[in-house]
């Protein structure tokens, strides 16, 4: 029982400073509370004008250097370009040039068959054409030749004729 009543006689001591104490505890922690609150909104608030300001001259710093790199890769890309156009314009120009020796030699080559074969036609066509002519041409020659013979012998025998006529009547007459 003495236990019992020791117990007791503690727990009632414990109680009896326990209830004050909680109370002040409550109160303690809603100040500490309403005040780390203050604390942390006067923090954050800092920390979001702090987070403002560098954002702001982190941007200007970001805009200005994308600026200058910006102006560097231009610079670099137009000189790049440059280079390249070049490049590309002298490879045209010199494939062009092979082509239009390649297109040149091609003609010539083709122009020279076709000279050829047309030269060649061109010789038979006349060859042709002057055994036609040559033909033609004997054949009228044999005709006229005929007809200029008969003629000349009937001119002849005409002639005779007419001399013989006229030697038989002078002789008659003599």
């Amino acid at each position: 029982m003495k236990r019992l009543f020791l117990t007791v006689l503690s727990v009632a001591a414990i109680s009896a400073i326990a209830t004050p104490s909680l109370a002040q505890s409550q109160r303690f922690e809603n100040a500490r509370g309403a005040n780390l609150d203050k604390q942390s909104q006067r923090v954050e608030d800092a920390r979001g004008a702090n987070l403002d300001k560098q954002s702001q001259r982190v941007e200007d710093a970001r805009g200005a250097n994308l600026d200058k790199q910006s102006q560097r890769v231009e610079d670099a890309r137009t000189a790049n370009l440059d280079k390249q156009s070049q490049r590309v314009e002298d490879a045209r120009t010199a494939n062009l040039d092979k082509q239009s020796q390649r297109v040149e030699d091609a003609r010539t080559a083709n122009l020279d068959k076709q000279s050829q074969r047309f030269e060649d036609a061109r010789g038979a066509n006349l060859d042709k054409q002057s055994q036609r002519v040559e033909d033609a041409r004997g054949a009228n020659l044999d005709k006229q030749s005929q007809r200029v013979e008969d003629a000349r012998t009937a001119n002849l025998d005409k002639q005779s004729q007419r001399v013989e006529d006229s030697r038989t009547s002078n002789l008659d007459k003599h």
